[in-house]
Order: structure tokens, then C-alpha cells, then sequence
């Protein structure tokens, strides 16, 4: 009887089961904290932005997962990496992207909006995008758990609403949920991280879980989601602050949400190994974006946000002026011939 394969197997069963339990808590945290940094009023003084909104919606449901279609597909990328690259864009963004805005003097309320909205949207675009995106790649034995998947953003969901009650029940609570989600998110990401290379470490030399094709994708997905925004943003007539906090909320995306779909959805129907090479795709993307993601942020903290504030102070001081000079030549004339405001 060989008792060390089969304690072998055992152990692998345990670790699987301890990263599947810390995936569900590492998706109740980040949503649950993020939910509580956001309270009705300001989500209602975002959304009076329609124009803004609709287009962050658009950029993040539709032209995210479509750009990550396009790079699995001109890179030939084999069904995993595919799978996890598309259900990368598909997802929404997360507690970071609204870190990034603080700090880059973005519009926070703008972006904790886009957040909740692309968070809820999630249970029923994500699933969708999986659909339509991944079917080139999908082998004929191999299912996307639809049903798992609408388990895991249906515990999104629920973990929103019970943030944004919280938020609207006591404000010190909110902060305190904010927190331990923020933390034990973070804490949770990082184990499922280390428990992955720990279970599939003799498969770092295997050229299929790390492919030369996955830093490449995820250098370019990032960019290009930013520079959409970025050109889009001047036809649109978006302020500094907005143009910023759509870059950011586009090409950040949750990698907590993306680490703990993969595990809930997918752990019982890819093994280890497999599971392993889109996780690595998915922790690059997040190494890229972070780099991305503060680089923007320094870029308009000190930089950016300066100089188009001035621009857009001249272009309104110019308005004022032309405006009050227009009024001034009306005066004059109204001045000159008496019989006009009898007329007016």
C-alpha cells in the first residue's frame, strides 16, 4: 500500500479545501469593506453624471473583456491563461482603483459609483462575457461552471448590500468594516498566492504555467484600457478629475474578485495545476497594474491635475469674460436707443 501517495493526496485535499474557504473570505472582506466606504448620498451625486457613468460602464463591461478576447486570440493563448485573461476584464474594479483616485485627486465619489455599480452589474455581465468570449477556447470536456459562478456573485452581491446597510445604519461601524475588509482581504489574497506556489511548485519549470505569452498580456492590457479612456475622455468633455478616476476604475481591476471566482467556480472542475496557471496570470496582471496604477497617480497628483485645472480655470474665466462683455455691449446699446427697452 503506498501510504505516501495517498498522504500526499490528502495533504493537497487540505490545502485545496483551506484555499477555497480563504477565497469565500477574501470575497465577503474586499466587497463588504468596499460597500461600507459608500453611502447612498454619494452614490446619488454621481450618478447625476450620466454621460460619465455610462461611459465607465461601457469601457468596463464592454471593452474590457472584448480587449481581452483580442490579446488571447492574437497570442494564441491555451484555454486556461484565455479563460482567466477574460474573466480578468470581465471583472469590475475594486478597492484599489479607489485608493489610486484618493491619492490622485480624482473624483472618489465617481469612482466608489463605478465601483458598487460594476460590482452588482457583475452577477449578470460577467457570466455573459464568459459566454461569448471564451467558447474559441473552451475544449469539448472541459464547462465553464455557470452555476458556481452566479453562487459566487450572488455572495458578492449580498456582501454589498450588507456594507451599504451598515454604512447607512452607523457611519463608525462603516469605517471599522472598511478596514477589516481592506486588511483581511489583503491578508487572504497573499495566502491564496503562497499556497498555489506551494502546491504547484515543481511546476514552475513547465513552460505551460508560465509562458513567455502571460507577462506580455498583461503588460499591454493595462495600457491600452488606459489610453481608452484617456483619448475618449477629451471628445466626451470629462474634467481632469473624471478622466483619472475612469483610467484608474478601467484597467484596475479586483484581483481579490477574480482569485476567488477562479477557486469557488473552478475548483472542482480544473485541478491544481490548472488552476495554478490562472492564478499566475492573474497575480501579473495585478503586479503590472499596481506599477501602472501608481505610476498614473503620481503623474496626475503632481503633475496632471495642476496643469489641465489651470486650463480649465482659463477656458471658464474666459467664458465669464466673454459673457460679461456681452452683457456690457447690450447695455450700451440699450443706452443708445431708448426705445428698445420699451420694446424688451
Amino acid at each position: 500500500m503506498d501510504t505516501n501517495g495517498t498522504s500526499n493526496d490528502r495533504e493537497e485535499g487540505d490545502l485545496e479545501n483551506l484555499t477555497g474557504i480563504l477565497s469565500l473570505i477574501s470575497l465577503i472582506a474586499v466587497q463588504f469593506g468596499i460597500a461600507c466606504s459608500i453611502s447612498f448620498e454619494e452614490l446619488a451625486i454621481a450618478l447625476r453624471t450620466r454621460k460619465t457613468i455610462c461611459f465607465g460602464l461601457f469601457s468596463q463591461i464592454v471593452v474590457m473583456p472584448l480587449t481581452a478576447f483580442i490579446l488571447a486570440t492574437a497570442f494564441n493563448l491555451n484555454e486556461f491563461q484565455a479563460l482567466a485573461l477574460v474573466l480578468l476584464g470581465s471583472c469590475p474594479g475594486g478597492t484599489l482603483s479607489n485608493i489610486f483616485t484618493f491619492f490622485a485627486k480624482g473624483d472618489v465619489a465617481l469612482s466608489l459609483a463605478m465601483t458598487s455599480l460594476t460590482n452588482i452589474l457583475a452577477f449578470i455581465t460577467l457570466p455573459i462575457n464568459l459566454l461569448m468570449y471564451t467558447k474559441p477556447f473552451r475544449s469539448s470536456d472541459v464547462e465553464t461552471p455557470y452555476i458556481d459562478i452566479l453562487k459566487s456573485l450572488l455572495t458578492v452581491v449580498l456582501s454589498i448590500a450588507l456594507g451599504l446597510v451598515t454604512r447607512a445604519k452607523s457611519e463608525r461601524l462603516a469605517k471599522i468594516g472598511v478596514k477589516i475588509g481592506s486588511i483581511l482581504g489583503a491578508i487572504t489574497v497573499v495566502i491564496i498566492i503562497v499556497a498555489g506556489v506551494v502546491e504547484n511548485f515543481d511546476a514552475f519549470s513547465d513552460p505551460e504555467v508560465f509562458p513567455w505569452t502571460t507577462p506580455v498580456v498583461c503588460a499591454i492590457m493595462g495600457p491600452v484600457a488606459f489610453l481608452w479612456v484617456f483619448s475618449w475622455s477629451f471628445c466626451l468633455s470629462l474634467n481632469q478629475a473624471q478622466r483619472i478616476t475612469l483610467m484608474l476604475e478601467t484597467g484596475v481591476q479586483s484581483i481579490p474578485l477574480a482569485l476567488a471566482v477562479t477557486q469557488l467556480s473552478f475548483g472542482n472542475t480544473f485541478d491544481s495545476k490548472e488552476l495554478f496557471i490562472m492564478e499566475m496570470l492573474l497575480s501579473t496582471y495585478g503586479l503590472f497594474t499596481g506599477i501602472y496604477g501608481f505610476v498614473l497617480t503620481m503623474l496626475n497628483r503632481y503633475c496632471w491635475s495642476q496643469t489641465y485645472a489651470e486650463a480649465e480655470e482659463k477656458e471658464a474665466t474666459g467664458v465669464a469674460d466673454a459673457s460679461e462683455t456681452s452683457g456690457d455691449e447690450n447695455e450700451v446699446k440699450l443706452g443708445e436707443n431708448p426705445s428698445a427697452v420699451v420694446l424688451a
